[in-house]
């Protein structure tokens, strides 16, 4: 009952709040309400699918150093469900190209 009412337990103070969601650079993050403790980092609210190259994951392995060169989160810590993905500086379907210059791995979350 309580999840559908979206009561979360802080991890500091300990009581059951709705909390306070922050846009967090690349997260949407919950806060405690009472103590404005993190509690944790939510999924977007609008995800955005897009196709992939093919080579997609090999640039991720080539060019990553295991965190999200954005937030800085390393990647076992990243929320599940989400993954570290190469983003292009100059669009992909602009013309950007598939080198580390205009590549950053980033977070999905």
């Amino acid at each position: 009952m309580e999840e559908e009412l979206n009561l979360y337990e802080c991890p500091k103070c300990g009581l059951r709040c709705s909390g306070n969601v922050r846009d967090n650079g690349p997260h949407r993050t919950l806060y405690c309400g009472n103590c404005d403790a993190y509690i944790k980092n939510l999924p977007k609210e609008h995800p955005v699918k897009t196709r992939r190259p093919p080579g997609h994951r090999k640039m991720v392995a080539k060019y990553g150093n295991g965190y999200c060169e954005l937030c800085l989160v390393l990647e076992e810590k990243i929320p599940n469900g989400e993954t570290l993905e190469g983003h292009h500086i100059v669009e992909f379907q602009d013309g950007g190209e598939d080198t580390k210059e205009n590549t950053m791995i980033v977070c999905t979350a």
